[in-house]
């Protein structure tokens, strides 16, 4: 039953909003929305991208804001064949969107010195809307329908919902040092705070039962009914045995008015349900002989139908209300090296952050309950700890100006996800390589003012099939970006991007156990896709 809501353990929602890394977003400045590359940038968004190449700044005080909105679709398609939709497969399509995604950056240089600070969402940053659910929600109630299906089960329907948010601020600091014109270093950290919000039911799961969609609880407590029934109908035919009818077969005490249609009826359904196929010849001592010797068994079959109704009951209609906090630090380091005028180089590390999360479950998911349909167990426990860590990077960035009308950037980061434990604490190995980003970007030089840009990004992900599921999966990306940037005064600008990221599909086989003999393949697809407009301004005084 714990299956039944794993699609609320969000790992994926709790991960990048864009194309960054598995955990971690890249995309923190209008500048970057444009060009997609700011790893060697010497511009004021350096205090996240560059803080080595800071004091190449005209001495002063800058100060940089931007904002991104951020819009992401999720497609998740399944074609497992017991779902209840036509035609197969069905796809799940859920929205994430990021109305606010802010970066700010203030810098002071000294000269030989210069000093840092910025903000801006590290992780997550948006909101996650599942309004049908995930396909994890639908599969074990449509497994109810082949194992019921002799009770006179055809079909299920049910409610669910998803709600998610997910953001991890980063405030950073540095401090920047310039050993001679070429080459400068900078240290500093960042200090993250994390916050992840879970919000959804699964509800009004219903199965069509003998033409009437009834509760699943209420069908279990039906066949309990039934068994109940069947168990004590050996005693009730002694009155038309001692009356005469021993012998007589259920068509004979019919025609002899001891039993109406009705009363033969149901005394064929249950010798059916005990497998007596054909009871035509079979005499009223005998049928009684039958129900006596089935009265144990279906009794046993009644008080787990109870069991099974209170479980179901338990974890077929419930909600979860969830808050998880955390907080981490990580250290940065970084060094930029100018060996000509036209050319900056920047190397940048970010040491692991280690995020350790704790629960505050206001309501919660019964995974497991007890005979009395106590809960012994749920998803999300109030107060239970665990860590999710945003691995460590490494950046290399490159800035060539071959003329003064024409700047070309690319950038790779490196991400160290084989260094942390994806898997929960199961020690589950789900990476098998590290997972890498680049860059290359151009802008062009209009005028003295006006700067025109293109970009493209793309990464490669490392993650094998253990770690991809319709709730968390990692696919490779490549984004497009276009914008301008405008020189109001030599103290104000302002850069305007867009930038549209595709996503690679990828599909995976899987089977789920229907029975203990028979095990169904299936196949899930998982597709994305993302739009961003970004605004800012830098101002330089």
């Amino acid at each position: 039953m714990k299956k039944i809501i794993l699609f609320f353990v969000a790992v994926g929602i709790t991960g990048s909003i864009m194309a960054g890394g598995l955990v971690t977003n890249t995309n923190h400045s209008a500048a970057f929305t444009r060009m997609q590359c700011r790893d060697a940038t010497l511009g004021v968004d350096a205090a996240y991208f560059n803080p080595a190449g800071l004091t190449k700044l005209s001495t002063g005080f800058h100060f940089s804001i931007s904002n991104q909105t951020i819009s992401q679709t999720r497609l998740i398609e399944t074609n497992f064949p017991l779902l209840s939709t036509y035609p197969n497969p069905k796809t799940y399509e859920g929205n994430v969107f990021a109305p606010i995604f802010p970066a700010v950056y203030g810098v002071l240089n000294l000269g030989k010195v210069a000093v840092s600070a910025g903000f801006n969402p590290i992780g997550g940053g948006g909101g996650a809307t599942f309004e049908e659910g995930v396909p994890q929600i639908e599969y074990n109630p449509s497994l109810l329908v082949p194992a019921l299906v002799d009770a006179g089960v055809t079909g299920y329907e049910l409610e669910a919902s998803f709600e998610a948010t997910s953001v991890y601020f980063g405030y950073q600091l540095n401090v920047t040092y310039k050993i001679n014109d070429m080459l400068s270093v900078a240290v500093g950290g960042r200090y993250v705070t994390a916050k992840n919000t879970y919000n959804g039911y699964l509800r009004n799961v219903n199965l069509n039962f003998g033409g009437t969609m009834t509760p699943v609880a209420g069908v279990f407590t039906s066949l309990s009914d039934n068994f109940t029934a069947i168990a004590g109908t050996g005693p009730t035919l002694q009155p038309i045995i001692e009356g005469g009818g021993g012998g007589f077969t259920l068509q004979q005490v019919l025609d002899a008015g001891l039993i109406d249609a009705s009363t033969k009826a149901q005394l064929e359904a249950g010798l059916a349900v005990i497998g007596v196929s054909d009871p035509s010849l079979l005499t009223m001592i005998q049928i009684q002989g039958t129900f006596d010797a089935a009265a144990p068994t279906m009794l046993t079959q009644a008080a787990e139908m109870d069991a099974k109704s209170t479980l179901y009951g338990a974890l077929m209609n419930q909600e979860a209300i969830v808050t998880q906090t955390a907080s981490g630090f990580a250290p940065i380091f970084s060094v930029n090296f100018s060996p000509i005028e036209m050319l900056n180089i920047a190397v940048k590390y970010e040491g692991r952050t280690k995020l350790e999360f704790t629960n505050d479950t206001e309501s919660d998911f019964i995974t497991e309950v007890d005979a009395t349909g106590t809960p012994t167990a749920s998803m999300f426990p109030d107060g239970y700890k665990y860590n999710a860590d945003i691995p460590a990077q490494l950046v290399v960035g490159a800035m060539l100006t071959p003329t003064g009308k024409v700047m070309i950037s690319g950038g790779i980061h490196y991400f160290f996800d084989k260094a942390v434990d994806y898997s929960s604490g199961m020690d589950i190995e789900m990476i098998d390589k590290n997972f890498v980003s680049y860059a290359l970007g151009v802008e062009y030089g209009l005028s003295d003012a006006l700067k025109v840009s293109v970009g493209y990004g793309g990464t490669s992900t490392g993650v094998n099939e253990l770690y991809q599921s319709d709730i968390r999966h990692s696919l490779n990306t490549s984004s497009f970006a276009a914008g301008f940037g405008l020189s109001i005064t030599p103290m104000i600008e302002i850069n305007v991007g867009g930038s549209y990221t595709m996503y690679t599909d990828e599909s995976y086989e899987y089977s789920k156990a229907v029975s203990p003999i028979l095990t169904i393949p299936y196949t899930e697809n998982y597709d994305r896709s993302v739009w961003l407009v970004g605004v800012g301004v830098d101002l330089h005084f």
